[in-house]
């Protein structure tokens, strides 16, 4: 049987791991007042990608809207969105832990990637931060190519002297899977940086 909550833990555990590391990390775009950066981790060929911003939100405001978004909030973010459910909410009995699915567009001829995920919103009291964790799972069949998210999530922090807003950690490290030119891998790459200009502007 699955334990969703180790899972979710032990990711948890390495997503706080990498947003507070300080070396390793290259910059790859630094522009309005967003910082895409990269880096590389053993074991895989794609690049572990963190993103930072702020966003006009409390942590813990921010997380529950950030939770609740549906398909259209997702597309808004990205175009590439074609599908997102949930599939299984309150799992294992606890509200603030979910199975979706989701479906991306990839440019012709390339298929579409889907992923079915593990979502997990959890709060750190001591740091007074906010997180929804996400890593994939195997739960769903898959029409598609089925690519695995072996870390994703946003970390919301408290901004000292501000308590309406937070700045946002975005983690990302996404194996597309199948065969994808490393250019398409790339251009995707520098996609996350105004995806996090998208994500601030539905908290404004």
């Amino acid at each position: 049987m699955t334990d969703y909550t180790a899972i979710a833990k032990e990711t948890l555990n390495l997503a706080k791991e990498l947003r507070e590391m300080a070396d390793g990390w290259t910059t790859l775009k630094e522009a309005e007042g967003v910082l895409l950066e990269a880096r590389p981790r053993e074991g895989s060929y794609i690049n572990c990608y963190r993103v930072s911003g702020k966003v006009a939100r409390s942590p813990k405001e921010a997380a529950e809207q950030f939770w609740n978004w549906g398909k259209e909030e997702w597309q808004k973010m990205s175009a590439d969105v074609q599908e997102y459910e949930v599939k299984v909410p309150d799992l294992e009995g606890n509200p603030d832990m979910k199975i979706v699915y989701q479906r991306a567009a990839l440019p012709w001829p390339l298929w579409h990637r889907d992923v079915c995920l593990l979502m997990w919103k959890t709060q750190d009291e001591a740091e007074g931060s906010h997180a929804v964790i996400v890593k994939s799972v195997p739960e769903l069949p898959s029409s598609y190519v089925r690519a695995t998210v072996l870390l994703g999530g946003y970390v919301f922090l408290p901004v000292e002297g501000d308590s309406s807003s937070s700045r946002v950690v975005r983690l990302v490290h996404i194996e597309p899977n199948g065969s994808i030119p490393s250019t398409i891998v790339n251009m995707k790459a520098t996609e996350l940086h105004q995806q996090m200009l998208s994500f601030q502007a539905m908290f404004c």
